[in-house]
């Protein structure tokens, strides 16, 4: 493949699915895709006993966020996130393992966050159903002046507890499975 080539982002994702299913085969786990078109996952996942099922939604990247949508702000019972980010040429990756009621906390408050600080341009932003699960919050208020001037200590809080390292400490967090 030459550098100029674009990889469709369908492959990228298929390639996240089948790396995460990889990993969880490999940490003597039951795991295959869901059937086609099953809505809010796209793993499932069980011991070799047939017990702990686990649907698994992945999410893949080949930048430092991951894109998301206003449905991720809602929890589903026992539904697992595996984010993958791989690299541009996609020979190398990072997995990050997330409950789905943490993935819901920091994509709610994010977009929060954001909504209430002004648009580039001084103006509101305009809801959407977009969301980022972003590596650094920080990127949120990188180029407003006074943040706490639009946000409260918590929000502060938040971003600076959410900055650059953050999601570290789920890199290859298999042990959610157990």
């Amino acid at each position: 493949m030459s550098s100029s080539e674009k990889i469709q982002s369908a492959v990228i994702g298929a390639a996240g699915e089948h790396l995460a299913i990889s990993y969880l085969l490999r940490n003597n786990l039951v795991a295959g895709l869901a059937p086609q078109n099953t809505e809010n996952f796209d793993v499932v996942v069980m011991n070799k006993q047939g017990q702990l099922l686990f649907p698994v939604q992945v999410k893949t990247s080949t930048g430092k966020d991951w894109m998301l949508s206003k449905k991720h702000e809602t929890p589903i019972k026992n539904l697992i996130y595996i984010f993958v980010r791989f690299s541009k040429d996609l020979l190398d990756s990072e997995i990050f393992i997330l409950s789905a009621e943490k993935v819901s906390e920091i994509t709610k408050m994010s977009h929060h966050i954001w909504m209430k600080l002004p648009h580039k341009d001084g103006g509101v932003h305009k809801d959407s159903e977009i969301r980022n699960l972003k590596t650094d919050h920080r990127q949120l208020t990188n180029k407003i002046t006074n943040p706490e001037k639009y946000l409260t200590i918590e929000e502060l809080n938040f971003i600076d507890t959410h900055s650059l390292g953050w999601i570290d400490q789920f890199k290859n967090a298999w042990y959610v499975f157990k």
